[in-house]
């Protein structure tokens, strides 16, 4: 039996699921296609070339044009809105590539309903913030930023993964490698459709029916599905109220307080200290750089002085720029 994603609505509901099918001799599987297509299987094995992942962020969004239409848009029957739609999937990847899991810290949760007279009682869009902290043998925590949406303008599902030796970009069916070292960019085509990745999930499912990859695998299966399950449903739990109606910017706790604290604080440009030096600092260690020069300046503007003055340009050398772009590039 396959069955339609979520799992469940609530961890107790998918116990008692697989409980029912264990007595009936019953092979239980839900529909999580991306967890065997060949965006999932190639990214997981282009992963250990970036080394120690430690920031994840991630947008998957769809334009649907009825948002009131069907199961998805109504709380009682599908336990919440695009957390346990597409977002099931995007917590399934991450879990599958071992970057979170059901102990990962929930640091942010913004349900949005961005059309209160669309007929629909649970969010459309959601923000959130996601910290690995039990990861064995992690050198620091792994982030995890993600915008999942049904309000898109178009179809998206894009993720950047920075590691210690470079960065991995998935959007689509592509994949850009770029490290930090001689390797520099490369760009890799999955040339995948939907349809491939639903026959992948039909094929593993038969032949877990079959008795191939046996009773080990199965339940490591049976076992992923409680752990997405349990994860939404914590999200959930960490923001017990009503998505809000579309408020921007997202103002958290946690900004608050930082704001608060750093009132109390001194702020020196010159000399490279406090929250200054600690981002300059942090900026250096998130590209894997510590030996390059970072030096924050107070708007757009005043970094392209910088720039200029840093590249050693003067009057007559070319510099190129997008047709597009805020007026001051060219004028500079």
């Amino acid at each position: 039996m396959i069955n339609e994603k979520p799992a469940a609505t609530t961890p107790q509901q998918l116990e008692h699921f697989q409980g029912l099918a264990l007595k009936r001799n019953v092979r239980l599987f839900t529909a999580s296609q991306t967890r065997y297509g060949r965006r999932m299987t190639k990214t997981k094995a282009l992963l250990p070339s970036i080394g120690q992942i430690y920031q994840v962020d991630l947008t998957r969004t769809l334009a649907v044009s009825d948002l009131g239409y069907g199961w998805r848009a109504c709380k009682a029957s599908a336990g919440g809105g695009v957390l346990g739609d597409l977002g099931w999937h995007t917590l399934d990847n991450l879990i599958e590539f071992n970057l979170i899991n059901e102990r990962s810290e929930i640091l942010q949760f913004e349900p949005l309903i961005t059309h209160p007279k669309g007929g629909y009682d649970c969010e459309d869009t959601c923000y959130l913030t996601l910290r690995n902290t039990a990861s064995e043998g992690s050198l620091q925590p792994v982030i995890v930023y993600a915008t999942i949406s049904r309000v898109g303008k178009s179809k998206a599902n894009r993720c950047t993964f920075r590691g210690r030796h470079g960065t991995l970009t998935v959007e689509d069916d592509d994949a850009i490698l770029q490290f930090f070292d001689e390797r520099g960019a490369a760009r890799i085509s999955f040339e995948s459709e939907s349809r491939d990745d639903m026959l992948s999930m039909f094929k593993s499912s038969n032949d877990l029916l079959q008795g191939h990859g046996g009773e080990v695998n199965y339940e490591k299966y049976l076992e992923q599905d409680r752990t997405v399950t349990g994860l939404i449903s914590r999200i959930y739990a960490s923001r017990d109220a009503s998505p809000s109606i579309t408020q921007w910017p997202v103002i958290t706790a946690a900004t608050q307080n930082a704001v608060v604290e750093q009132l109390q604080k001194t702020i020196s440009v010159y000399s490279n200290d406090g929250i200054v030096g600690q981002l300059e600092e942090r900026w250096k260690s998130v590209h894997g750089q510590p030996e390059w020069h970072a030096l924050l300046h107070n708007s757009g503007t005043n970094a392209l002085h910088g720039l200029f003055a840093s590249a050693r340009l003067k009057r007559g050398d070319e510099v190129s720029h997008p047709a597009i772009v805020f007026h001051t590039v060219a004028l500079h």
